[in-house]
C-alpha cells in the first residue's frame, strides 16, 4: 500500500500544525458554511482551482466529500459494546465521503465523526483507488472544462460489493 497521503499530512502536521487548521477552519466554515461562497470565489490561494462550477445541477457523486448544515430532525445515539457509556448529538454540520447513490438514497461515512488518524486512513485508501486523479488529473480535467471527480473511485464504490469491500478494508 502506498502511504503518500499520510506522509504529506505527516509533513503537514510537523510544520505549523496549528496554523494549518485555523486557515484549514477559515476554508471550510468561513467561507463554505457562513459565507456561502462558491466557484472562484472559493479559489483564494494560489494553487487552488475552481471544480466546483464545473458540475452541473445538484449533483452527488460517490468518492466526493460533501459539508452542509441542516436542521436535524433525529438525535444520533452511541452506545459501547459494554453498555457503560452512551450519548446522544445531533450532527448539524457531518462531512461526509459519499460512497454510494441510487435515487434519493446517498449513504457515507461522515468523516467528522472518525479520529483525525482514520481520516487520513480512509482518504489514503481513495487516493491509492486513483492515484493519477489525485496527483494532478483532477487539476487537469478543470483546465479542460470537465468536472474532477474519479471515475475509478466512483465505479468502485457505485458496485455494493465494492463498496462492501472498501468498508471491510477501513474496518
Amino acid at each position: 500500500m502506498d502511504f503518500s497521503f499520510i506522509e504529506q499530512c505527516q509533513k503537514i502536521r510537523k510544520n505549523n500544525l496549528q496554523k494549518n487548521r485555523e486557515e484549514g477552519y477559515k476554508q471550510l466554515v468561513d467561507n463554505l458554511l457562513r459565507k456561502d461562497v462558491r466557484g472562484k470565489e472559493k479559489a483564494t490561494h494560489l494553487g487552488e482551482y475552481d471544480g466546483e462550477s464545473l458540475f452541473k445541477n445538484a449533483t452527488v457523486i460517490p468518492g466526493c466529500v460533501y459539508t452542509f448544515l441542516y436542521k436535524a430532525e433525529t438525535e444520533c445515539k452511541w452506545e459501547s459494546p459494554d453498555k457503560k457509556i452512551q450519548f446522544t448529538w445531533y450532527d448539524r454540520s457531518p462531512l461526509v465521503l459519499v460512497t454510494h447513490v441510487k435515487g434519493q438514497l446517498v449513504r457515507g461515512i461522515n468523516l467528522s465523526l472518525c479520529n483525525e488518524s482514520l481520516r487520513a486512513f480512509i482518504i489514503n485508501t481513495l487516493h491509492n483507488l486513483d492515484k493519477d486523479f489525485y496527483g494532478s488529473e483532477s487539476e487537469r480535467m478543470t483546465i479542460r472544462g470537465k468536472a474532477p471527480y474519479s471515475e475509478q473511485v466512483l465505479s468502485t464504490l457505485q458496485n455494493e460489493d465494492k463498496e462492501k469491500q472498501f468498508f471491510q478494508y477501513i474496518k
